[in-house]
């Protein structure tokens, strides 16, 4: 799994022990310690945090923003289940979406971040928080999912287990069709 940023100056790659990551700039590679090999990884538009889908079930957000104090340190975890296989991130970064084929279903978590502030102190670096808003239905054995970066509410799954594909539209109430 890998996600290379936006404005590609950086690079995330999910491993069999973990997460790495790569400044594109001068090569330097640095591991990030996560507990558990990463399968599945994306980072946010605006670059600030990147979600890493781990083979043990946990869904960690990493602090991507240069600078933090917490920087490529895992900062939010959350359970998704054994059965979680991919995930992907909204272009507007409400929401993550996480296949599962426990229940062969995409679930949806909503992603509030909050500016670590205060009156004498600015520490850059977002508190992020993952809550469970919605699951959709999907074919057998969601195994990836891509979410259209326009904006439009479109997103697609891969179903491994019956060889299909479900259209799902994003916006409330999701919709899912599959063919």
């Amino acid at each position: 799994a890998i996600s290379i940023s936006p404005d590609e100056t950086r690079m995330y790659v999910g491993t069999g022990t973990g997460v790495v990551y790569v400044d594109l700039g001068s090569l330097v590679v640095t591991t990030i310690n996560t507990g558990s090999g990463c399968g599945s990884i994306s980072i946010s538009p605006d670059e600030t945090i990147v979600l890493a889908l781990l083979f043990n079930g946990t869904l960690v957000v990493i602090d991507a923003t240069p600078g933090s104090p917490n920087f490529n340190k895992v900062v939010t975890t959350v359970n998704t289940g054994s059965g979680a296989s991919a995930v992907s991130i909204s272009p507007d970064e409400a929401l993550a979406y996480v296949t599962s084929a426990d229940g062969n279903v995409v679930n949806v978590y909503k992603i509030v971040k909050s500016d670590i502030q205060g009156a004498s102190s600015l520490v850059p670096g977002p508190a992020v928080t993952l809550t469970l808003v919605a699951t959709i239905p999907v074919g057998q054995s969601p195994a990836d999912i891509a979410i259209s970066p326009t904006g439009s509410g479109l997103g697609l799954v891969t179903n491994a287990g019956d060889g299909t594909i479900t259209i799902i539209s994003l916006a409330p109430p999701p919709l899912a069709v599959e063919f």
